[in-house]
């Protein structure tokens, strides 16, 4: 472990946590600012003491689903939440990081073949490595090569694994494409939308739901973590989907179930989702206004509409240092160093949230210009 350690440090990549309520936001996954708003905290609370009104109530799961920790309000939930995002059902997890283990690791099998962007989120590569069926990456939201692998090593079982929007460039699968491509060769559609729901389509379903995909989707993993501001996640699909789940996947079997006052809070969080268009707006607004920012100091060609966007340095000394004085004048803009991304491309990511203003934006773009 101290060898390990010791060559993070050396090579000015070792991880510290830290703690600043003052800086500005602009490294959360709060892109809607539910967390801070009034009208959900005591939504929450109404519901988290209405409940423990009634003695017979527990507020602990005190085991997982299995055993003693379901509950009719939790197979409720999962039902609300299914209709919400137009899903025939769903089955809740602790994490989206537990969710896509879960799925990944049980559903396809020996003699299947997974095959999945190389810059899928680590909780997608973990699960896909528990799994028992072959596995290939192909180039990031690359068509030509995820055809050239199908066509390579497809089986009778074939499963595409993408995100809406990557949790480290904010780039967008280019889902038109990948229907046109499932037309021809047939596969299974897994995306995970864990960055796109609650700020893209209809009262913030995600971006399958936007453009009407859902139907064409093996499963979707919708995680609350983000956007939803709680904790926690639901992997959508069919029913018998759901039901294979609750035997198979490992990650659901053997943990203790989330407790009542964390699926009070997603029920609060989905309840007030569906009236924050205006922060949705002002949201995609600030995206606008960022891909305009970068465009104008070469920082990168964006077009994308989504709340993430990656300044690649390819520095980890600049990167770091460019961070510090970001935090020094007020703003907490986080450095992403290697093994997050691939040696090398090292980089700032700007999570952009409803609060943010242009004026911030400004200051931002201003300190990084004479930084880097």
């Amino acid at each position: 472990m101290q060898n390990s350690l010791a060559k993070r440090a050396e090579s000015n990549s070792l991880r510290e946590l830290s703690y600043n309520t003052k800086l500005v936001d602009f490294s959360s996954n709060d892109y809607l600012g539910i967390s801070q708003l009034k009208e959900y905290k005591k939504s929450y609370l109404k519901k988290v003491n209405s409940y423990l009104e009634n003695d017979k109530h527990r507020l602990g799961a005190t085991g997982s689903r299995l055993l003693t920790g379901n509950t009719d309000f939790a197979e409720s939930l999962e039902v609300k939440i299914a209709q919400f995002h137009n899903a025939e059902s769903g089955l809740i997890y602790g994490s989206g990081y537990t969710a896509n283990m879960g799925l990944l690791s049980s559903v396809p099998q020996k003699g299947d073949v997974i095959f999945y962007d190389e810059e899928s989120h680590a909780s997608i590569k973990d699960g896909i490595r528990l799994s028992f069926a072959d596995k290939y990456a192909f180039k990031h939201n690359n068509i030509e090569d995820l055809k050239s692998k199908l066509q390579k090593h497809s089986r009778e079982n074939n499963f595409v694994v993408v995100e809406s929007i990557y949790s480290m460039s904010g780039s967008i699968a280019p889902f038109e494409k990948i229907m046109e491509l499932k037309d021809k060769i047939d596969f299974n559609l897994i995306v995970d939308e864990a960055h796109s729901t609650g700020v893209i389509g209809k009262s913030g379903t995600g971006l399958v739901s936007s453009i009407g995909l859902e139907k064409d989707c093996f499963a979707r993993i919708i995680t609350f973590g983000k956007a939803l501001g709680v904790h926690g996640a639901i992997i959508l699909g069919s029913d018998l989907l759901r039901k294979y789940l609750i035997n198979f996947s490992r990650q659901f079997i053997y943990t203790t179930a989330l407790s009542v006052d964390g699926l009070l809070a997603i029920e609060s969080a989905y309840e007030v989702l569906p009236s924050l268009n205006d922060q949705r707006e002002q949201l995609q607004s600030i995206s606008k206004y960022c891909n305009e920012k970068m465009l104008e100091l070469g920082l990168g060609n964006y077009s994308e509409f989504g709340p993430i966007k990656f300044i690649e340095v390819g520095d980890v000394k600049t990167v770091k240092e460019v961070s510090t004085h970001l935090k020094e004048n007020g703003f907490n803009v986080l450095p992403i160093l290697s093994p997050t991304v691939k040696l090398g491309k090292e980089g700032l990511r700007l999570s952009l949230h409803a609060f943010n203003t242009k004026e911030q934006m400004d200051s931002i773009f201003q300190i990084i210009k004479t930084s880097i």
